[in-house]
């Protein structure tokens, strides 16, 4: 955030935790947009299977799907709320880790492209292209359980897929652990970034 955003924080005289949050509010939007056009291409998926096995155009069966999922919003709206809290841990997560890192990567630059090795690891040992069970058996899989991204990942596949309220304790723990990186971030961000543009 810092770091891309150079030119500007050298020029202009502005709260400097506004680049950082900038930054994580472009990814919601992003993830927004990417939301969105998974449920529109889901329900082209379903009703282009239901078309062909009652022998209706797709735009008839897409237009039913539509329907059915507007009016039967309401009944899973448990699951719904439970999926916005889970992103919530996880964009207090993410912010968090942001105020650290964007100090970080700015006073030694070198990191970053250890923090990009380390995130692309991260994304692997997910599980975002296989949930747990697939690979539980495994030793990989034994590594990957104690991930908590993983645990995040699987809990809100449920909720918004499966309509399953998973992983409540855990939930709870990872929204502490969120709160108070969010808070110790924010405050090692406000003392470090005083003499942040000595680094540029």
């Amino acid at each position: 955030g810092l770091l891309d955003k150079a030119g500007i924080i050298l020029k202009v005289n502005f709260k400097r935790h506004i680049a950082v949050i900038a930054s994580t509010i472009m990814a919601v939007i992003n993830f927004c947009i990417n939301m969105a056009l998974f449920v529109i291409v889901f329900l082209i998926y379903i009703a282009t299977g239901l078309a062909h096995e009652k022998g209706i155009t797709a735009i008839a069966s897409l237009s039913q799907q539509f329907s059915e999922f507007f009016t039967h919003f309401d009944t899973h709206i448990v699951e719904i709320g439970y999926f916005i809290f889970i992103i919530s841990i996880l964009y207090m997560f993410i912010l968090g880790a942001s105020f650290i890192l964007s100090i970080l990567i700015v006073r030694l630059r070198d990191l970053q492209h250890i923090f990009e090795l380390f995130f692309s690891i991260l994304f692997w040992a997910t599980p975002i292209f296989y949930t747990l069970k697939q690979v539980e058996n495994s030793s990989f899989g034994q590594i990957i359980k104690y991930n908590p991204f993983g645990i995040l990942i699987e809990s809100a596949r449920g909720s918004l897929i499966f309509n399953q309220i998973m992983n409540i304790p855990e939930m709870f723990i990872m929204l502490i652990v969120s709160v108070l990186l969010l808070i110790f971030g924010y405050r090692y961000f406000k003392i470090k970034v005083k003499r942040v543009a000595e680094y540029f």
